[in-house]
């Protein structure tokens, strides 16, 4: 019998044996059940955050609608009394007014369906920004309602996959060989043509097998049952799946190498458990410590300090240094247009400060943003030292809450919010009226394909797999030099 087919024929054995083993059974549903409660819970955590981004944008329907009907109602009463239809200052078409707060449109990134898998940074963005030509005045973000959204408990399916799953395994792969060698059945399985090879990985391969299938199989089901089991979410969710099996052989193998070592049950279990101490906190633990060392990033704090000194700097400024300023870098607008003390003369003024305060409060935002994204780049190079971080960024991915699409949103934002400025800050200077706000940028985040995204992933997949071969690989050569 070849070697190959020995181990097959030991796997069908030991799947015989399992398959009446009740312990198996209830842990797998144990799993299964875990599985589906995080899924749930995670499920109504969105749902939550869906309802309160759904009245952000029902509002904002309800105000566009009211200033689109007082606009109509003005210029039914320019035409009826005979006057020109340039805007007045303020008026409900005038620029000035739909450009800011009160025509604002709030920019929102839309959950994905395989959302359920991960929270990632999910409860720590805000629901949406408001995009409005005086946003610089205070970021205006639509937080959540309760802080308690932004303290969600992170019981998802990432939580079961990364530190449950691989208790399972540890539980049910500690000591294949030992218990043999305990209850003194090493000699039979040796006149059976058995190895170690087959006892210590061919034993955890069936038992792990059935545990990954376990979870895999609910979080399926459960997103067949939510009826989002499109072709998108199955791409990304198979590669959630292909993460996890590289997670689960990596435990395998550890489980395995220690069974190697280790000559008795109980030592298998307590090594099995400081080795998951280890590769679950310890190991991130050190990965976040070298990034806040070699990265440290400023506190949100910091930042709004700056924020509102520069806010302060520039309102300080005065009148005729700024509209000076204004006029001369706008020679098509003659200062004689616009009378002293009047409000269109104000209007400029406020815009142009607003202008200011942009410029300022760009650099300030912009620092901030380039030393979190250097620490951003450092963790995806050092998270090949941690097993976990590496499912963490498989299965963020697959959820679409990882912070490349989060990344990826402000991208989008910041280019719709130039085109919005661009929209309105030419209308305000040349008093160009606003009739149908349906002609007014609207916000809506391009998905990026998902060939465009799988790099990344696709490394730490390779990564887990790399360390579960070595693992096993090591566990082997120990195998084949101990004689049963």
């Amino acid at each position: 019998m070849t070697r190959r087919a020995g181990l097959v024929r030991l796997c069908l054995l030991e799947g015989r044996i399992l398959f009446r083993d009740p312990a198996l059974w209830i842990l797998c549903l144990l799993l299964a059940g875990l599985t589906t409660v995080a899924w749930r819970t995670t499920k109504v955590g969105l749902a939550e955050q869906g309802r309160l981004t759904g009245v952000l944008l029902h509002e904002e329907r309800l105000r566009l609608a009211g200033i689109q009907e007082r606009a109509a109602r003005e210029r039914d009463d320019l035409l009826a009394k005979g006057q020109p239809l340039s805007p007045v200052l303020f008026g409900s078409r005038h620029a000035t007014t739909i450009g800011h707060y009160s025509g604002g449109r709030w920019m929102t990134l839309p959950a994905l369906p395989t959302g359920s898998l991960a929270m990632g940074e999910r409860d720590l963005q805000p629901l949406g920004y408001l995009a409005s030509v005086d946003r610089w005045q205070g970021q205006k973000e639509s937080q959540f309602s309760s802080p308690l959204w932004q303290r969600m408990v992170r019981f998802d399916v990432q939580f079961v996959a990364a530190y449950l799953l691989p208790l399972a395994i540890i539980v049910l792969c500690a000591g294949a060989v030992a218990s043999e060698r305990e209850r003194g059945t090493l000699s039979l399985h040796r006149a059976h043509g058995s190895s170690g090879i087959r006892l210590g990985i061919g034993r955890g391969l069936v038992r792990t097998g059935i545990l990954v299938m376990g979870v895999v199989v609910s979080a399926w089901g459960l997103m067949a049952l939510d009826g989002v089991a499109d072709a998108y979410g199955s791409m990304r969710l198979g590669g959630w799946v292909a993460g996890l099996v590289c997670y689960a052989a990596f435990w395998l193998g550890a489980m395995a190498v220690i069974d190697s070592y280790v000559p008795s049950v109980k030592g298998n279990l307590l090594t099995g458990l400081v080795a998951w101490v280890i590769v679950l906190f310890l190991l991130p633990a050190l990965v976040t410590l070298l990034a806040d060392v070699m990265h440290p990033v400023r506190s949100r704090a910091d930042v709004e300090r700056q924020r509102r000194q520069a806010y302060q700097d520039t309102w300080s400024l005065s009148n005729d240094e700024v509209l000076t300023a204004f006029y001369a870098s706008h020679p098509e607008i003659p200062p004689s247009r616009d009378a002293r003390g009047g409000l269109e003369r104000y209007a400029i003024y406020q815009m142009r400060l607003l202008e200011l305060m942009r410029e300022r409060l760009l650099a300030v935002e912009s620092g901030f943003e380039e030393t979190a994204e250097r620490r951003r780049r450092l963790l995806g190079v050092v998270r090949f030292a941690s097993p976990v971080l590496l499912l963490q960024d498989i299965t963020t991915w697959a959820a679409g809450t990882h912070g490349d699409r989060f990344a990826e949103f402000r991208r989008q934002r910041e280019q719709f919010l130039e085109k919005w400025d661009r929209f309105y800050i030419t209308r305000i200077y040349s008093r160009e009226p606003i009739e149908n706000l349906a002609e007014t940028p609207v916000f809506t985040f391009q998905e990026p394909l998902v060939r465009d995204t799988v790099a990344g992933p696709a490394w730490s997949c390779l990564g887990l797999l790399g360390a579960a071969l070595g693992l096993l690989g090591w566990a082997s050569v120990r195998f084949r030099h101990q004689p049963l």
